[in-house]
């Protein structure tokens, strides 16, 4: 059964007023939360039990108020092993909890969810990171002040590309925080309206040469990691820089055509990242050869591999073989969307806006006209088929099998 209590909190804000926090206990774990009540040093005893009449009189009330509600839902309760779902059950309806929820506990139920485990795994990775710098694993989003925000930024270093992403999913969980509990009141403040957020760095410049390609492509592998790796760059290169992930998600094929969703923007599109591109004849050799005979997806990937990041950490690897003997620094499997759009924008003179498309990105200004256009997929195989005319013209297709 749960139990409510209350504790004096360890920290002090800077005005030297002090939390009393409410400890819930269930099934012998405790989750702290805050009263809404602070204490100064003289309303403590030296024992740090409370002193002042008044305020002990008020959280003895409060405990007594939550006793009742554990009582009242004590069969939801008992079906509970989680703390943290009993604290959702007591305090659903509670406006004074609200005033200073926490931080992590709400980042926890955001990241929830999230249907990418990817995606999941940032926010919990970024978390981690705040919870050492703060240096304390319980905070109120109140306390999230701008100061504290842009010392975050100075320890993370403004520079580096995780200030900039690291922050960034920070204000996502605030955002959402807010527009839940925002209502009526601005029950949480934003601080991130008082700062400059740390801009990130311009990306490396990834595309490589058609003479690079060519030589990737004409690489006579001497190790399965190696030749795995060579067939998979040359695969994403030629299905207009589909990324590992997406080659390891995608489920649908109809002839020479794969239908995937872009993994990256997926879930910030009103189609999905709806990508269909047609197999060129060049890599259906490469196709075949990986297809998966379960049927369950295009790819035996998910069968070789237990997650995307380890299918992709295993082709950088033998692309970085590959590199070096190719003196390519820093071959990567991206280096595949990025030269399809390098070679296509350069050598093709294609039009920007064809490139845009053709790698699934989107923009607000266009968002209302591309509304009026009915989908049509053949205008992306005929710009594929003219950068790998352009890069491999008569080449011989089993030269990527070798």
């Amino acid at each position: 059964m749960a139990t409510i209590g209350y504790e004096i909190s360890n920290y002090a804000k800077g005005n030297g007023s002090i939390s009393v926090r409410l400890r819930l206990t269930h099934n012998k774990k405790n989750k702290y939360f805050s009263s809404g009540i602070f204490v100064s040093r003289d309303d403590l005893t030296k024992c740090g039990k409370i002193r002042n009449k008044e305020i002990a009189s008020l959280i003895s009330e409060m405990v007594l108020d939550y006793t009742r509600r554990i009582a009242e839902c004590s069969i939801e309760i008992n079906r509970c092993s989680d703390v943290n779902e009993v604290y959702r059950i007591i305090t659903k309806e509670d406006k004074l909890i609200h005033r200073d929820i926490d931080f992590f506990d709400y980042a926890q139920k955001f990241m929830e969810n999230k249907e990418s485990e990817k995606t999941a795994s940032g926010y919990r990775t970024m978390l981690s990171s705040f919870q050492t710098f703060i240096k304390k694993k319980t905070i109120a989003f109140n306390d999230i002040t701008p100061t504290v925000l842009r010392s975050y930024i100075d320890y993370l270093d403004p520079k580096r590309r995780r200030s900039s992403q690291y922050l960034t999913l920070i204000k996502s969980i605030f955002n959402s925080a807010i527009k839940e509990y925002n209502d009526e009141a601005i029950v949480i403040k934003n601080p991130f309206s008082k700062i400059d957020m740390p801009k990130p760095p311009v990306p490396e410049k990834r595309g490589l040469t058609v003479e690079q390609i060519r030589a990737i492509a004409n690489h006579k592998s001497t190790g399965k990691r190696e030749q795995f790796a060579k067939e998979m760059f040359l695969l994403s290169f030629c299905l207009v820089g589909i990324n590992a992930i997406d080659l390891y998600d995608c489920d649908q094929i109809e002839g020479d055509k794969i239908t995937y969703y872009r993994h990256k923007t997926r879930g910030r599109r009103d189609d999905n990242a709806k990508m269909v591109v047609a197999i060129p004849p060049i890599v259906k050799s490469v196709v075949e050869k990986h297809r998966d005979n379960t049927n369950k997806k295009v790819f035996n990937l998910h069968i070789r591999y237990a997650e995307s990041g380890n299918l992709n950490a295993n082709i950088n690897k033998g692309l970085k073989v590959i590199g070096k003997k190719l003196g390519i620094e820093n071959l990567q499997m991206y280096c595949a969307r990025h030269s399809w759009a390098t070679i296509a924008a350069n050598d093709c003179r294609m039009d920007i806006y064809t490139i845009h498309k053709a790698l699934n990105h989107t923009t607000s200004k266009l968002k209302i006209t591309e509304t009026y256009i009915r989908e049509n997929w053949d205008w992306l195989e005929r710009a594929n088929n003219q950068v790998l005319d352009y890069v491999f013209g008569e080449a011989d297709i089993n030269d990527f099998l070798l």
